[in-house]
């Protein structure tokens, strides 16, 4: 598979051939922050549209391989979450997925709608939006995830159609495992107790799920349209896999957005809108899927958001993001390796 982004050329050609009614009206324009892939705005008539092309090594890391099916998965995830699809019940214009437009396999590339330029997550909470939108953008979101999670639980269909294993199997070396061995070298005695469980959570993330996840539950990959309409981005994660991979993600990097925010108001509308989405998420799955969250995905959970809270400020992903630039004794870095240790009960 190559790993080198399309021609402007060839991309226009692949998006005339492909996508329904599509003109272009001007080249292709690369957009930045594409972390794992190639992304670009292609202007068009009727509409603008986003083309993403998955290669077979991450666009800003080429040392890690990542399997470019994964791209097949967030095709497939964007046709099932909108109209039309398996679970057309959960699109609405304020929470969706992208429209898809048209995936081409053999590159792969997709396109999909443009949902333009608003703010993720991390930018809207710290303009500081204020408590009660905070609590309110947190429940949707809460009560959409639930939704997802308890409407594919016990589904064969999906287990079949989101067996998305090679991302699995990727994510427990770069994480779990890669985890596990920095605590086990680390000085602090709490984190070498944890190291097993790191282990025992990547192997578990194997093993058949319980639910269709996202997979990529972070600030990034919640967008803002105008009107505070939230549009969820980048599913190639998706996968039948257990709950904890969206809740515990999200959980850690909204801790990471508090205990970074610049001011005392902006904490607290993080601090707000993380409390209500675990209300929200909380009390729908229960009423829906009593099951789904039991003790064992309880503890898991607390062990996922300390390995994230880990690869985020110590480990290979904290180039640019909250801990760059932080040495592992500065006093951020040590708080978060004492929260590690809360969060998993060391």
């Amino acid at each position: 598979m190559n790993r080198t982004a399309l021609k402007s050329e060839d991309l226009l050609h692949l998006a005339a051939s492909h996508v329904p009614g599509f003109t272009a009206e001007g080249p292709p324009q690369r957009l930045r922050g594409g972390l794992l892939n190639h992304v670009w705005r292609l202007p068009a008539r009727p509409e603008p549209i986003i083309a993403k092309q998955a290669p077979s090594r991450m666009a800003s890391s080429p040392d890690v391989v990542l399997d470019p099916s994964r791209l097949r998965f967030e095709a497939r995830a964007l046709t099932d979450v909108n109209e039309g699809g398996r679970l057309q019940e959960l699109a609405s214009e304020e929470l969706r997925p992208p429209r898809p437009r048209a995936f081409v396999p053999s590159v792969p590339i997709l396109f999909m709608e443009d949902i333009g330029d608003g703010p993720d997550l991390q930018a809207w909470l710290y303009a500081n939006p204020g408590v009660r939108r905070a609590r309110s953008a947190g429940a949707r979101l809460g009560a959409w995830m639930a939704r997802l999670h308890a409407a594919t639980a016990a589904r064969d269909d999906f287990a079949r159609d989101y067996d998305n294993r090679p991302i699995q199997e990727t994510r427990r070396w770069v994480q779990y495992e890669a985890v596990a061995a920095a605590w086990e070298a680390q000085a602090e005695v709490n984190l070498r107790r944890l190291a097993p469980a790191a282990r025992r959570l990547g192997q578990l993330l194997l093993r058949p799920g319980r639910c269709l996840v996202m997979g990529d539950l972070w600030p990034r990959s919640i967008r803002f349209a105008p009107r505070e309409r939230i549009r969820l981005i980048d599913w190639e994660f998706a996968h039948y896999g257990r709950p904890l991979q969206d809740t515990a993600h999200l959980e850690a990097h909204l801790w990471m957005l508090a205990h970074r925010a610049p001011t005392p108001e902006v904490r607290a509308c993080v601090d707000t809108f993380a409390r209500a989405f675990e209300q929200s998420y909380t009390g729908l799955i229960q009423d829906r899927a009593p099951g789904l969250f039991d003790a064992e995905e309880r503890y898991f959970h607390r062990i996922h958001v300390a390995c994230e809270l880990f690869v985020r400020a110590v480990g290979p992903f904290k180039v640019g993001y909250l801990y760059d630039g932080l040495e592992e004794q500065s006093g951020p870095v040590q708080e978060v390796l004492f929260a590690i240790t809360e969060y998993a009960g060391a």
